[in-house]
């Protein structure tokens, strides 16, 4: 598990939240929850296909810290914790840097793992 993601579950533990229904990696629960969705609204013959690839983070370690902050859950923690979590970001940015080192390219841009769903489904009373 990387960092920010154990960094954002200890987050969430200290506050007692459950995040069942967050945006993010479309697991089992979500799956059931996102066809029953569809289906009530009358789609039918849903499927779920995973697609896998990298995803550049930046073209450089500091892009990627960058969009690391500004779209990850790293940011979020920063900005959910105010003025404690602007007083973290140093340390932050240095655990986004181990983390993230593993990733880089021999060019010095930075990709990381990535994976979408396509969700499609037919609407039999659709024009």
């Amino acid at each position: 598990m990387g960092v920010r993601r154990r960094a954002v579950r200890a987050r969430d533990r200290a506050r007692g939240v459950t995040r069942t229904n967050r945006p993010g990696a479309l697991r089992a629960g979500t799956v059931f929850e996102v066809s029953a969705m569809l289906r009530g609204a009358g789609f039918e013959r849903i499927a779920f296909e995973r697609y896998d690839c990298d995803l550049c983070m930046g073209r450089s370690f500091d892009e990627a810290i960058q969009f690391a902050m500004a779209l990850g859950p790293a940011g979020e923690i920063i900005r959910l914790a105010g003025e404690e979590g602007e007083k973290l970001k140093p340390q932050i940015v240095i655990a986004l840097r181990d983390a993230l080192a593993q990733f880089v390219r021999a060019d010095g841009s930075v990709w990381g793992p990535s994976s979408a769903w396509f969700v499609t489904a037919i609407n039999p009373r659709a024009p």
